[in-house]
């Protein structure tokens, strides 16, 4: 028999253990995102509230729901807003499992020529098209015409709802770890599975076995993929993988004897250096043969310093 006071903390200590799901941690509705009359009079709702949770955004958006469920989505909405002179915004709303899997999304629906602003944890716009990254929610909004009450629109309507997040914005480690090599952190992408890291790489072996995330950085001298693996094995037996198919396929040869990484690959038009740091495997491509190991070991010595286990999330 447990003593009094036990009886009353052993729920307690049970509780803490338990999965929390999102809408708890943050203790809203998608709903109560939105801005309504009384927060600003300009915009307003014009069309009925969309929304979805789990499977069930395959009947809400054309397309991409594979994607949103490799990472982790929960629940969305979507819904229009109009001005008095009937110009138009589209409200998307993704509330996803956690901060670094919404940031996954919004780094590949975000465009490279997009100007990034200082909403949320991160945003970035493109024309009268913007993504916005807060907390664990990605939202879109997208302007059905091109004027300047859009534009002033599209700002207005995305800091009153990003400043209803209050959840933190983290980055996931991996990201933060190698943002600091990149002159330009917008090329940079989070991948979660096959499907993100194929909407950014056109790589012949995908999914790699064992592969659990990753990045992939394009700028317009240089490309570079680090792919995340459960363990140092699992990353050598991807690396023995792609010089086995590398070798079988006649659109691909290996340059030299891959005796030691770095590997020499070319594929179609394509060359880049092939390495393995304990479970990370890197590919490098870049025009610039000098710079393009300069930077394979700029993210070697990058990943190792972190150690193991693999930077994941």
């Amino acid at each position: 028999m447990y003593p009094k006071h036990t009886k009353t903390l052993l729920p307690m200590v049970i509780c803490l253990f338990l999965p929390v799901p999102s809408t708890l941690f943050s203790g809203i509705e998608l709903t109560d995102l939105l801005p309504n009359p009384s927060e600003y009079l300009l915009w307003k709702e014009s069309s009925p509230i969309q929304k979805a949770k789990g499977e069930d955004l395959y009947l809400l958006i054309d397309g991409g729901a594979e994607l949103y469920l490799e990472y982790g989505f929960e629940e969305a909405l979507m819904v229009e807003y109009a001005a008095a002179d009937n110009n138009r915004i589209n409200i998307e709303i993704y509330r996803m499992k956690d901060s670094e899997s919404a940031y996954g999304i919004y780094s590949l629906k975000k465009s490279r020529s997009a100007k990034r602003l200082a909403i949320g944890g991160e945003a970035a716009r493109d024309d009268y098209y913007m993504n916005i990254w807060a907390g664990e929610y990605v939202i879109t909004l997208t302007g059905l015409q091109q004027n300047k009450e859009i534009d002033r629109g599209l700002d207005a309507l995305a800091e009153r709802i990003a400043a209803k997040i209050v959840s933190p914005s983290r980055l996931p480690n991996l990201v933060k770890n190698i943002r600091p090599l990149l002159d330009h952190n917008d090329d940079l992408a989070y991948f979660k599975g096959p499907l993100g890291f194929r909407n950014r790489f056109a790589f012949p072996i995908n999914p790699l076995p064992g592969m659990l995330t990753g990045i992939v950085s394009q700028s317009s001298d240089s490309e570079f993929t680090v792919i995340v693996f459960s363990d140092s094995a699992k990353a050598e037996t991807a690396l023995q993988l792609i010089i086995e198919t590398m070798r079988s396929r006649s659109d691909s040869r290996i340059l030299g004897e891959p005796i030691r990484p770095p590997i020499v690959v070319k594929h179609r038009k394509n060359r880049f250096l092939i390495d393995r740091t304990g479970s990370h495997l890197l590919l490098v491509s870049s025009p610039d043969q000098p710079g393009e190991k300069l930077l394979l070991d700029r993210l070697k010595a990058t990943l190792s310093s972190q150690g193991t286990p693999p930077l994941i999330d």
